[in-house]
Order: C-alpha cells, then sequence, then structure tokens
C-alpha cells in the first residue's frame, strides 16, 4: 500500500509551504478531518464474541466425527486468543495547553498527538489512551 501517506508529515508539508504563499490554512484543516485508514481496534467483547462463534463451529465439527478439522480449528482459536491477549502499550491522555495557559485540546503523552475524549486508541502511537 504504496499510496499511503502520514497524516502528521502530510500537515507538516503544508504548514512549510505557508510560510512562504499562505494560502493554506483550509487545507490543514481538510487534511486534520480526513478518516484515518487505521482500522478501529477490537474491544475484549469483540474477541470474546468471536472466540464464542468458533468454538461453536469447532463444536459442531466434532459432533459430526470431523476431527481433523476441529482440530485445525483449534489452532486457529489458540492463535487468535494469543493475538487477542497482546494488549498494546498503554498511554496517557493529557490536556495540552496554549502558550497563555488555557486549556485547548488533549493529546498522548507518549507521542504528542492530539486526540479526541471519545478516542481510545492514539491514531499517532497507537497505544491504548488511559485518562491522567
Amino acid at each position: 500500500m504504496s499510496g499511503l501517506i502520514s497524516r502528521k508529515e502530510a500537515i507538516k508539508a503544508v504548514k512549510f509551504y505557508e510560510t512562504f504563499y499562505d494560502p493554506y490554512p483550509r487545507v490543514i484543516e481538510a487534511l486534520e478531518d480526513l478518516p484515518s485508514v487505521q482500522p478501529d481496534r477490537l474491544t475484549d467483547d469483540d474477541f470474546e464474541t468471536i472466540r464464542i462463534h468458533l468454538n461453536s463451529y469447532k463444536e459442531k465439527l466434532c459432533n459430526q466425527k470431523r476431527w481433523k478439522e476441529a482440530e485445525e480449528y483449534q489452532r486457529i482459536i489458540d492463535r487468535f486468543m494469543a493475538f487477542a491477549s497482546a494488549q498494546p502499550e498503554t498511554a496517557k491522555r493529557i490536556v495540552g495547553k496554549s502558550r497563555d495557559g488555557m486549556t485547548l485540546w488533549y493529546q498522548c503523552d507518549m507521542c504528542n498527538e492530539p486526540v479526541d475524549v471519545q478516542d481510545n486508541y492514539c491514531r499517532g502511537c497507537g497505544r491504548r489512551l488511559i485518562d491522567e
């Protein structure tokens, strides 16, 4: 997927040219408003639902005495649950302040990327966000 670009780097590039030409403030806003290409992460409930469905299908295979296929499903379930338990590192959601001390936004304490209050994960570094 060589067509993917970093939102952060695109904004930096526009800001660089903005110093010379100054017609670009709306371009920066448009870039900031673009949806992320990173897929939303699955929740613990999502993982549990998928595990239940995989186990149910494996049980059907066992009831049909399709042992080899049931064993393969068990391997898939084991790999899936190992993936599910590999949680990303956490980062704190901290308050970003302007120069005059007024609160303006929240940001990730690891990469300083702005984040929304509703975000569970940082779009910059991918860490799970916890409140400070």
